[in-house]
């Protein structure tokens, strides 16, 4: 009788404690890849990148600290689109949220983008990486510190340079 329960109980376990290891397993190495492939993108555009986080899983940045590039990949269904910023022509980088009020309720507010926000040292236009958007994203979760923390690094790095 023990036995039976025992193999019951590890078959019980079995069922349902596989199944989340290989799901966590499969989006781990999913993860993996897409930084792969993003360094490999960027190597193409002769940026060796030295620092490198995902914010998302389709989405990455990355900073070549020795040639003063940063790099980003954003994939959506359709295409994949590549941003490169010369840190060395920058001279501050924002972060910049952007709100909107909920109708009825003037003290609520909802964050409509999450962007950092690049000025030049020359007569270049400002240049905006966006982080999140409703648009885009069904929720929020941590690209407000993934941003802000970003921008922090981007402006030591100019302030060192």
């Amino acid at each position: 009788m023990n036995i039976t329960l025992f193999l019951m109980g590890m078959l019980f376990l079995a069922f349902f404690i596989v199944p989340v290891i290989y799901i966590h397993r499969a989006q781990k190495n999913k993860g993996k890849n897409f930084l792969k492939h993003f360094a490999d993108i960027a190597l193409k555009e002769n940026i060796k990148i030295t620092h490198s986080e995902m914010w998302n899983e389709n989405n990455c940045i990355g900073i070549d600290e020795v040639s003063g590039k940063l790099f980003i990949l954003s994939k959506s269904d359709e295409k994949e689109e590549t941003t490169q910023i010369d840190l060395k022509s920058v001279t501050q980088c924002k972060f910049s949220p952007t709100y909107r009020k909920i109708k009825g309720n003037k003290n609520i507010s909802v964050t409509e983008r999450i962007d950092i926000v690049f000025s030049f040292n020359d007569s270049k236009p400002e240049k905006v990486v966006n982080f999140y958007n409703t648009n885009g994203s069904a929720t929020l979760s941590e690209e407000p510190v993934f941003a802000e923390k970003w921008c922090n690094k981007i402006n030591g790095y100019i302030q060192s340079k």
